[in-house]
């Protein structure tokens, strides 16, 4: 939207939001580990992109992260960096979400506490909450190069964490993985999502949403180890500035 290099397996600097490299992004548990992109220093990017020749501007494009100026750029007073909110639904439920669900399971079949099979025939027979999506009678959980697969809906996946622990617990699931370190990320992460769409909060909901930040990533790497965060983990980070500038999360999708 604003003309940047969001390539997350090209781009040098992949996100527009903060000036994190690509070598970094999976290291970084605190927003305050993290310098964010600043409109002063963007427009002198910019300005020497485009005083540059074409072979030194293809070079300072993949330095800067930025393939053009913001239309944005144009409007009086506005801030690109300050006024643009991230999209909590696309960063949590359609990606972090679903990587969690995924290594969780694994672990589980791992474990031999369950088995794929039976963890679908778990998640389709729980009876959800009335007029809430709820996996469909085709959800299926398969093996696919030694990793969980399935398909949901970001109202899906929001069913599914609301009522994981649920499922679990009728199934005498809890029991067998109350011990596990993926089970506490998954629940810290529940806890993250839970604070993101409350339609209120105070102060003291930023502050507890940037200490579980913090405390979910180091478990989620004690868990399945950093390389397994996705780009969109770092976003994470963020979200406590994002909530003492624009308010509840849940109103910025």
């Amino acid at each position: 939207m604003h003309g940047f290099k969001c390539a997350f397996r090209l781009g040098r600097k992949p996100f527009f939001y903060c000036d994190v490299n690509q070598d970094t992004i999976r290291r970084i548990n605190k927003g305050s580990e993290c310098h964010l992109r600043k409109l002063e220093k963007y427009d002198k990017n910019c300005m020497a992109i485009d005083f540059a020749n074409e072979r030194e501007k293809a070079r300072l494009k993949k330095k800067y992260g930025i393939i053009s100026l913001s239309p944005f750029w144009k409007i009086n007073n506005f801030d690109i960096f300050h006024q643009t909110g991230i999209d909590i639904m696309h960063v949590l439920l359609e990606g972090i979400c679903q990587r969690e669900l995924k290594l969780l399971l694994k672990h589980i079949q791992q474990q031999k506490f369950a088995n794929l099979s039976s963890l679908t025939s778990m998640i389709r027979n729980f009876q959800y909450g009335c007029n809430e999506p709820s996996p469909s009678d085709k959800f299926n959980l398969s093996s696919e190069d030694n990793e969980a697969k399935f398909r949901a809906s970001a109202s899906e996946m929001l069913s599914l964490f609301k009522y994981i622990p649920f499922i679990f617990h009728r199934s005498h699931l809890t029991e067998l993985i109350s011990a596990s370190v993926g089970w506490h990320s998954f629940l810290l992460l529940r806890e993250i999502i839970s604070i993101s769409l409350a339609s209120e909060i105070d102060i003291t909901s930023i502050e507890k949403l940037e200490e579980l930040v913090t405390r979910y990533l180091i478990t989620f790497d004690n868990a399945y180890g950093y390389v397994q965060r996705i780009p969109k983990h770092h976003l994470l980070v963020h979200f406590g500035e994002q909530m003492h500038r624009f308010g509840s999360l849940r109103f910025t999708s």
